[in-house]
């Protein structure tokens, strides 16, 4: 079946559709003949029957969706790596196979730069609370759950951090603000115009007179045309990553980012930015010192043992 065929609809966000729903009818009726139905993932169609994409990653979202959609006890994800790891092994040599971890680690493993599974499709399992796994198509290894149930977790639901992601190709714009009443009307402005734009900010700090925001360096275009549509002046900054730690057991913990900013000082890395939440704390880096960030964040938490 195409995803057509399938039930995916989506919206009409051609190349990076989102999935509104998913009919099972046809896979229903397919299984109750006796049938294993085989999907195109990556596609679906809108409302008008226009085939769509869904962007990096739409085969996980696909499968996510179509599970939600039937029952199903299980996802499977089979790809080239054993498992969603504690850091990319490409980066960070120390890097081990995690067996299990929460659904809202893994959205934030993949919203941090994660490459094992994307986004949406994290999101979409963790909202329908369906099990997945993430194996290797090539080895008997046993991969790694995603789940919410603690008795599974285990140790790793008590954790402080589970892993460190890092994204390079950031960009950021320090934008000074005018004094006075305009101030606001300027903030305001900005979050506006940038969300109508499309541009996602990934951090946005105000540093007294000024606003520091970060964001995909590939947007740097956008951003400078809506501040300079804005009347607003800005320096700006190339050649940056973000590092994020994610754990769903710092929330609450004391301590955690005295022990990042330890850890990367003791690493020569300097911090140029920081946003957190209650799974993640991210910090702005220079991208050459990237790697520097994620072994000293690797080895402070213990995430290699």
């Amino acid at each position: 079946m195409t995803g057509a065929e399938a039930g995916v609809l989506t919206d009409e966000d051609f190349g990076d559709a989102s999935v509104l729903r998913v009919d099972p009818a046809a896979l229903t009726a397919a299984l109750e003949a006796g049938l294993v139905p085989v999907v195109t993932g990556f596609q679906g169609a809108t409302a008008s029957g226009e085939t769509t994409t869904l962007g990096r990653g739409g085969s996980d979202t696909s499968a996510c969706a179509i599970a939600a959609a039937l029952g199903a006890l299980a996802v499977e994800i089979y790809t080239d790596v054993d498992g969603v790891m504690t850091a990319d092994p490409r980066t960070c040599e120390g890097a081990r196979v995690l067996d299990a971890l929460q659904y809202e680690e893994l959205f934030q493993m993949a919203r941090a730069g994660s490459k094992v599974m994307h986004a949406p499709a994290a999101e979409t399992a963790m909202t329908a609370g369906v099990p997945v796994w993430v194996r290797n198509a090539s080895t008997r290894s046993p991969g790694t759950l995603i789940t919410d149930a603690e008795r599974l977790l285990g140790e790793r639901a008590r954790r402080v951090a589970t892993a460190v992601s890092h994204s390079d190709g950031v960009a950021r714009a320090i934008v000074t603000l005018p004094d006075g009443e305009g101030r606001v009307g300027s903030l305001t402005a900005v979050f506006r115009e940038m969300a109508d734009a499309g541009v996602s900010l990934d951090m946005f700090t105000p540093l007294g007179d000024a606003l520091a925001l970060s964001f995909d360096e590939d947007r740097l275009e956008d951003v400078r045309n809506v501040l300079d549509s804005l009347g607003l002046s800005a320096r700006f900054e190339t050649g940056l990553a973000t590092v994020t730690l994610v754990g769903a057991g710092m929330h609450g913990v004391p301590g955690v980012m005295a022990r990042i900013a330890a850890a990367l000082a003791a690493g020569g890395v300097e911090i140029l930015q920081v946003a957190d939440s209650h799974y993640t704390i991210s910090v702005l880096v220079e991208r050459d010192t990237s790697r520097q960030a994620v072994h000293a964040l690797h080895d402070e938490f213990g995430l290699g043992g």
